[in-house]
């Protein structure tokens, strides 16, 4: 089921391809008909043929691709058989017969899995030669109906095919996707129209409503509900509050049965159940999860550790923790290789206690444990820490039948006798006696193990090593299927960049004009060489598809034979679904994505070089080596969002700064002063409108080239490993050993490592330097240094300040002053401040007051 699952996840990204595909088509025969005329109905002709031709592609498809999660389901369950049955396969050495079992199945599942590999190639050749016969089509029909094909005409319709071509490239994808996504929610869907189990096969009441805990009335219950022999028949049963009731009999008499139609897991036939309170049911054989013993028994309840103690003890686990390194917080594996059977059994047993329920229903529990261990639980579980609990429990002992309230003498689905221990031997049951079995013991051998046996599943983080990728292409054949798979995709290129050059170079400029050749040859020729293109593509799927799934089975049959030879403490402390996963859904990758996936990688690499070989580079422009040499910055209506479906942060700004001149911003938190600054270095795109530095538009320059000329003073500073000479020293002028810092700079304080920026900068000698806040973090005396530098080193340059002390701007030739990612004024201080009802003005007495109210809270410290 998780296959089908992410096959309809996998749907849902050509979910917008369904709308999107006839809207483009038609879109495109609307411009071939502005084009070509009568000729554009042939091309919608040819199309509507070609989409036609993938119906009864698609019904066959889907047939596949059925028989194939058929097939894979067949594998996953004698897969999920042989995982659980590890330990007995190797015990018996059946590992070659069950591997070889795998294989076939395999092998009838790869059968189907290549079937549908090569109708998807068919599909593929004919939906990739699809536009190259579209445009045949059209010409030819053009030319018949005497409608005259230009030069523009071709190179536009030409355009439009191109137009055409991702449409239909896209339907194979998608009708591939939509087949498997169809395919997996029927199978879903007929998991979920399964019978459920019966709903009103118990009735439950409240323990104020009846005296019994579990009643039962003429039940008759089965397996198989088809079956004309039913698996319990004839059952009559009353248990009262606190009653303890011993089940036996000799296998296969019902007893676990018996337990069943109380939970309502078995198909009632007829009578009645009704069951008053909170049940508990320990099996017959221990289920563990995986992790510690204390998460076994607590099984998601809240820890309480009186209750916790009580149940530990009850259940004679005392000892055993005693003996582990951790205690009870020693984890165990999934099939509990550091647990003896008795502690599993035990454990279970603590974890149903634990639960604090009405009814305990137990499944022969002494069974798995030596004849002391077992007492002891009897006593101090069954008869003490549950003496006021309801507790039916199955049993092949004769030494716990005597304590029991009732004993029921089980016999082919029926209870032939019932009553107390000594009324059954006055009523001469021999069969007492047989059908119990007091010598089921098992040595409880304790294996001490560090607390962490499942490990967390690892996972490679960053970028995929060149080593993974060579390994996938190099596992069949050495890689030599390779250089044939790009040579084909390089010859569709050439043959259809050869096409559109033969029509475009052969065809009249004007309608008047005479072709250079006549116009059956040059259609014979475009034909002939889009007929070559459709057959290199169909060459090109064939080999993809065949040394992808040659290179899926190859790891298939590595993982299989490495899993079958793995050592029993691997399958101990490896979670089965973790194997399955391997198995199933990263298989099935392999089988039907890998290959396409990288196919499609290399392919759109060939696409764009084999476009910029036809298209003229679009040329990059390049700033002069000493752009900005004036420093003038200017805002054109920009305007900034950080992603499409957010608001615009910065709204319609339109300024001009001054080459040479010191620029204030000023806002409150949130204004867009941050993300000025992110727009003037492009750490953010404008979403519309550009700014221009010394008449150079800087989107249309290199990142590089642009961030290498400003100078800057970031609001974050850092440092780096090393020493000051590495960050600011180019002369060397002291020790290694007096400069050194540790990662960071996280020795030195936020001030002094922003006085290392501003060396950066002064090393840099920017015509434009941007302060960032940058003396938000060092105080005034150092931020007055700092001012003064700056003044001396930059005074011919352009200085834009980003401040949240106010007196840093003040002495600025200009302010800017921002307010909900707009301009709010942009001035002089002087002219700003002659406003009392300015923002700017605002802004000061702001100031003003919260620095006098520090200093008041300063007086008053001192």
């Amino acid at each position: 089921m998780s296959v089908d699952v992410q096959r309809i996840t996998d749907f849902i990204w050509y979910v917008n391809s369904i709308w999107m595909l006839p809207i483009q088509i038609f879109s495109a025969i609307y411009i071939l008909q502005k084009h070509l005329g009568l000729g554009a109905l042939a091309a919608l002709v040819t199309t509507l043929m070609v989409m036609a031709c993938n119906y009864p592609l698609t019904k066959l498809q889907r047939n596949y691709q059925s028989d194939i999660m058929n097939a894979k389901d067949d594998r996953m369950k004698a897969t999920s058989e042989i995982l659980k049955n590890m330990k007995i396969l190797k015990l018996q050495a059946w590992d070659n017969q069950f591997l070889n079992k795998v294989k076939t199945l395999r092998k009838k599942e790869y059968d189907c899995l290549w079937k549908s590999l090569r109708l998807q190639d068919f599909t593929t050749f004919i939906l990739w030669g699809a536009p190259s016969l579209i445009s045949v089509v059209t010409f030819v029909t053009c030319m018949l109906m005497g409608v005259k094909i230009t030069a523009g005409a071709v190179l536009s319709a030409l355009a439009t095919f191109q137009m055409l071509q991702s449409p239909i490239f896209g339907l194979p994808d998608l009708l591939s996707a939509l087949v498997q996504s169809k395919v997996s929610a029927d199978r879903i869907a007929s998991y979920l129209q399964q019978s459920e189990t019966q709903k009103d096969a118990v009735e439950y009441c409240s323990n104020d409503h009846t005296e019994f805990s579990v009643e039962i009335e003429n039940g008759a219950f089965s397996w198989e509900p088809e079956s004309s022999r039913p698996t319990l028949n004839d059952i009559e049963l009353k248990v009262k509050s606190g009653m303890k009731v011993a089940i036996c009999g000799a296998v296969g008499s019902g007893k676990s049965s018996l337990l069943s139609s109380i939970l309502g897991e078995i198909q009632k036939l007829k009578g009645t159940v009704r069951v008053s309170g909170k049940q508990a049911y320990v099996p017959q054989s221990p289920w563990i999860l995986s992790g510690t013993i204390r998460d076994n028994i607590l099984f998601g309840s809240i820890y309480e550790s009186e209750k916790y103690e009580r149940t530990v003890k009850a259940c004679a686990l005392i000892k055993d923790f005693e003996l582990f390194s951790n205690g009870d917080l020693t984890e165990i594996g999934e099939r509990g290789i550091n647990m003896s059977g008795s502690q599993k059994q035990r454990i279970q047993i603590a974890r149903a206690v634990y639960q604090n329920a009405d009814i305990y229903l137990l499944d022969d529990p002494f069974s798995a444990v030596d004849a002391h261990t077992g007492r002891e639980l009897f006593e101090d579980c069954l008869m003490g820490i549950l003496k006021d609990k309801t507790v039916l429990y199955v049993t092949h002992q004769v030494e716990f039948l005597p304590a029991a309230d009732l004993i029921l003498v089980m016999q082919n689905g029926r209870v032939m006798q019932a009553g107390k221990f000594e009324e059954l031997l006055k009523q001469n049951i021999e069969s007492l006696q047989t059908q119990c079995d007091s010598e089921h013991n098992i040595s409880t051998e304790n294996k001490k193990k560090e607390a962490k046996l499942v490990q967390d599943e690892e996972t490679e983080k960053g970028v995929i090593g060149k080593e993974v990728y060579l390994t996938y292409l190099t596992t069949v054949k050495g890689g030599l299927l390779v250089p044939f798979i790009i040579l084909a995709q390089s010859c569709f290129q050439m043959l259809q960049i050869a096409s559109n050059y033969w029509m475009a170079w052969t065809a009249p400029p004007t309608a008047e004009s005479i072709p250079k050749l006549g116009m059956g040859r040059i259609l014979l020729v475009y034909a002939l060489l889009a007929a070559g293109s459709s057959l290199c593509v169909l060459a090109r799927t064939i080999l993809v598809a065949i040394g992808g799934l040659s290179t899926a089975e190859t790891f298939f049959s590595r993982m299989l034979c490495s899993i079958f030879r793995a050592p029993m403490s691997y399958f101990d402390s490896t979670p089965t679904g973790r194997i399955l996963n391997r198995a199933s859904t990263d298989q099935s990758v392999l089988d039907l994505e890998m290959a396409v996936k990288l196919g499609w990688c290399a392919f759109s690499i060939i696409q764009i070089v084999g476009t910029i070989f036809v298209m003229s580079q679009v040329a990059w422009q390049r700033p002069l080596d000493n752009w900005p040499n004036v420093g003038s910055i200017v805002f054109r209506d920009l305007q900034v969002r950080y992603a499409e479906h957010f608001p615009a942060v910065l709204k319609n700004i339109t300024c001009a700064f001054p080459g040479g001149k010191k620029i204030g911003v000023v806002g409150r938190t949130g204004s867009g002063k941050s993300t000025l600054i992110q727009a003037l270095f492009r750490i953010v795109e404008p979403s519309h409108g550009t700014i221009v530095i010394d008449n150079v538009d800087i989107t249309k320059i290199g990142l590089h080239d642009l961030r290498s000329r400003l100078g800057i003073i970031p609001q974050d500073n850092a440092l780096f490993d090393g020493t000051i000479r590495l960050n600011l020293d180019p002369l060397a002028q002291y020790t290694d050993r007096e400069m050194g810092v540790v990662e960071n700079g996280e020795n030195w304080s936020v001030g002094q490592r922003q006085l290392v920026c501003l060396g950066r900068v002064l090393l840099k000698k920017s015509n434009i330097l941007v302060l960032d806040e940058a003396t938000a973090s060092v105080d005034s005396a150092t931020d007055g240094v700092i001012q003064k530098i700056i003044n001396q080193e930059f005074k011919d340059r352009t200085v834009v300040t980003i401040a949240h002390r106010i007196h840093t701007v003040i002495e600025s030739d200009l302010v800017l002053v921002l307010s909900d990612g707009r301009i709010a004024e942009f001035d002089s201080p002087a002219k700003l401040l002659q406003r009392e009802d300015s923002f700017f003005s605002k802004l000061i007495k702001e100031y003003s007051l919260r620095s006098n109210h520090f200093a008041g809270s300063n007086d008053l410290l001192s």
